[in-house]
């Protein structure tokens, strides 16, 4: 049986301006500058609590990574909550997917609350077989433990795993281990995407 693992954030749904507002937000509560060219290229392969440890330590704040997070907490919540939208055609992919049978998860490095509240409002977690947060599991897509997890967890192997992903670090752990990937491909990654050959799609209305 085929099993498809994708990606959330920009891959399954349209959040990253989420996290550069919020990043934007806190850069100016506390008098500090970074380019978002520059976050965006330092920041794209983190989660977000390594953002703010990164941030501390970079720039030598009082304010701890705690402080951060509660600042900004309640509007990514907000934003989850209510107003993400998904990416164009992923529904449809999904209800596709399950009607031939196949097994599907989301693997993702966002928080699993985060992640499954924002999958219920869009009417995509029925049909997972389970969300897995590098976060939760104290791993990260830079490595292949966490698809290795995955895979066992799920029965599968990674002949027969295709992964959806918007970075490039993640497929390159993916590619490790013989796993077809898909790119969704956006001005951010585009360029990276291209050098490394990667097969891109820009929404899932593309294989509805």
């Amino acid at each position: 049986m085929e099993t498809i693992l994708f990606d959330l954030d920009d891959t399954l749904i349209e959040s990253m301006h989420v996290w550069e507002n919020a990043i934007i937000r806190l850069f100016k509560k506390m008098d500090l500058y970074m380019s978002m060219e520059e976050a965006r290229q330092i920041f794209f392969t983190m989660k977000f609590s390594e953002v703010l440890t990164y941030i501390k330590e970079r720039f030598h704040t009082k304010q701890d990574e705690a402080w951060m997070f509660n600042e900004v907490n309640e509007d990514i919540l907000n934003q989850y909550a209510y107003h993400i939208e998904a990416k164009k055609g992923a529904l449809d992919y999904i209800k596709k997917c399950a009607s031939e049978n196949k097994k599907m998860a989301v693997l993702t490095s966002n928080t699993r609350a985060l992640s499954e509240k924002v999958l219920d409002r869009l009417g995509m977690l029925e049909y997972m077989e389970n969300v897995y947060s590098a976060d939760e599991l104290k791993m990260s897509k830079r490595e292949v433990d966490i698809y290795e997890y995955v895979l066992k967890d799920l029965n599968t192997t990674a002949e027969s795993a295709i992964v959806f992903e918007d970075s490039m670090y993640a497929i390159n752990t993916a590619r490790s281990l013989n796993i077809e990937c898909i790119g969704l491909v956006n001005p951010n990654n585009q360029k990276v995407f291209e050098k490394n050959h990667v097969k891109t799609i820009v929404d899932f209305t593309e294989l509805c």
